[in-house]
């Protein structure tokens, strides 16, 4: 028998041959190294002295197994015991397993044997993939929009958040393995047809207007937006639809105002032909509103210059609309295209209470227009627009040259002298708060002096990705000079998430172990201070930011202090 076992010695799952608890035979090379023994006899000593390996593979004793004479042994196909079990091994360390048993008959005596293999890498990441997946669906139940997910061939619903369910009166059971045909929730099939065509042929669809007929026949109208995600070994469709009754409604409004407006249009026929000619005739695009914010006039120039389309402009048309096909086609980023037309419109009346709106817009064809908007003596609005493409290059090439550290990229002392100062201002019209982050390396002259300065300088550039990688957009990461940083934390008082922000950096300029090939050891330390409503100025911030630098470094360094504010 023991010739036969040696081919067990050769394959990668560990393997054991057992009569009982505390009888094993037989171990496989697998099974020791598994195990993390030293041999054979070893592992039969430890598994021979185990109850609690026993146990696991078994669940419980082994004589709770069934007679092996119960199962046609012969057949390659008979019975065999699965496990899944938490193991501690001899050195301690814990990992999961998968064990698989079975019997047969060995000259007259019952004989068990058991194979298992390591699954904790497996099973950690069938967890981290469980966790994922709550994540997302408790992320899309969040959204203020219906979001389903079909098998694109056979349309079967694999899920729906709970904005759908809730719009169209489904339950989720209801809902998963059918498909839209089965709850008839498509009012026009025929255009279902379309949509499905179009979206083999170009992959997305986008602000699709159509009706969902809802579980009780309600019909619903909405916009729709869907993709196809190829990725996946079954293609499936992302969709999101917007009840848009609101919506319709207030277009509807809109239409009956400009049934009012049309009758006005005709009185004034003959003042807009003398307008237009004016207006058509001066540097500059010009859109002209009245006091309820409906277009009176415009010229051709805003037309063009903003790339609307030509025969978009009706007399009469609010504000609201233009902003709205604004944000359809995209220009106000993503999301709920009425909800980013009216904080566009609130960002333009709040802007408007100081008498003038300025805003620069960056075009699809890289031409920027400064918009310039301020009301007229009698409640209207004209808008002007001006290329001032070249003059905003021109200025950002000047400033990037003058304020931009030239070895890692961030700015430099020139932009921190200004930026400072104009950050307290804004914080002392706010009544918010700077917190002001000062940084150096601890023993930057050692690589400087041992490894060359070209070392040196790709610390420092490394440095500088790391700083800017872990601030705001809305912060500032400065080269101050040689191995000295800071960081202006703009708009903030908190000052536990800007030390943390600090610490963050503290400790990965600490795990930088090399650069550009070239072995390091470097540290670094860090110190704040905050200056609220602006009321400590940039010098005395400075002060305080250096002193608690200083206190970090004095403290054994590799850490961050926070000044007296």
């Amino acid at each position: 028998m023991k010739e036969s076992y040696f081919l067990l010695d050769h394959v990668s799952d560990a393997v054991l041959i057992h009569k009982g608890l505390h009888n094993t035979l037989f171990v496989n090379r697998s099974c020791v190294d598994m195990l993390g023994l030293s041999d054979a006899n070893a592992t039969l000593n430890y598994l021979n002295n185990s109850d609690d390996f026993f146990k696991k593979i078994r669940k419980n004793n082994i004589d709770t197994f069934e007679p092996f004479n119960q199962y046609d042994l012969d057949n390659p196909d008979s019975k065999f015991f699965h496990n899944e079990f938490m193991l501690e091994k001899p050195n301690g360390d814990s990992n999961w397993f998968s064990s698989k048993t079975k019997i047969f008959d060995s000259q007259g005596e019952t004989v068990y044997c058991t194979s298992f293999r390591d699954i904790s890498t497996q099973r950690k990441a069938e967890q981290a993939k469980e966790v994922s997946q709550s994540l997302l669906e408790e992320t899309l139940n969040l959204l203020p929009c219906a979001v389903t997910v079909t098998e694109f061939k056979e349309g079967r619903y694999v899920y729906a958040n709970d904005f759908m369910l809730n719009l169209m009166g489904y339950t989720k059971e209801e809902m998963i393995g059918t498909t839209a045909l089965d709850l008839d929730i498509w009012a026009d099939t025929k255009d279902r047809d379309e949509v499905i065509a179009e979206l083999r042929s170009m992959g997305s669809i986008y602000d699709h207007r159509q009706y969902h007929k809802a579980k009780d026949g309600t019909l619903i109208s909405t916009s729709f937006n869907a993709h196809v995600i190829q990725s996946q070994e079954t293609p499936l469709l992302i969709a999101a639809s917007f009840d848009r009754r609101d919506a319709d409604a207030k277009d509807r409004d809109l239409d009956k105002s400009y049934q009012k407006l049309e009758k006005a249009e005709q009185a004034a026929k003959q003042n807009h032909i003398f307008l237009a000619s004016v207006l058509n005739n001066i540097g500059q695009g010009v859109l002209v509103y009245d006091r309820d914010l409906n277009i009176v006039a415009w010229n051709e120039l805003y037309i063009e210059m903003l790339e609307y389309p030509r025969n978009m402009f009706k007399k009469g048309m609010n504000i609201s609309e233009i902003l709205l096909r604004d944000a359809r086609v995209g220009l106000y980023g993503k999301g709920d295209i009425n909800c980013l037309a009216e904080e566009r419109l609130n960002i333009i009346l709040e802007g408007l209470k100081g008498g003038t709106f300025e805003l620069d817009w960056a075009l699809s064809n890289e031409m920027i227009v400064k918009l310039c908007a301020r009301y007229l003596p009698d409640g209207s609005l004209v808008v002007t627009a001006e290329d001032v493409s070249e003059q905003r290059r021109r200025s950002k090439k000047i400033r990037s040259e003058a304020y931009c550290d030239s070895l890692t990229g961030i700015a430099n002392r020139r932009a921190y002298d200004v930026e400072l100062p104009e950050s307290l201002q804004k914080a002392s019209d706010n009544n918010s708060g700077v917190i002001l982050g000062l940084l150096d390396l601890d023993n930057f002259k050692n690589i400087n002096d041992t490894l060359g300065h070209a070392v040196g300088d790709a610390v420092l550039v490394e440095v500088a990705r790391i700083i800017r990688h872990n601030i705001r957009s809305t912060d500032l990461a400065v080269r101050l000079g040689g191995d000295e940083f800071a960081v202006i934390f703009n708009d903030t008082q908190d000052e536990n998430i800007a030390k943390l922000r600090l610490e963050t950096i503290v400790n990965r300029v600490f795990s930088l172990d090399s650069v550009d090939g070239t072995s390091i050891q470097l540290s670094s330390s860090a110190g704040m201070s905050l200056s609220m409503g602006g009321l400590i100025d940039a010098q005395n911030l400075f002060v305080q930011a250096d002193e608690a630098l200083y206190t970090a470094k004095k403290a054994g360094k590799g850490c961050v202090r926070v000044g007296m504010s």
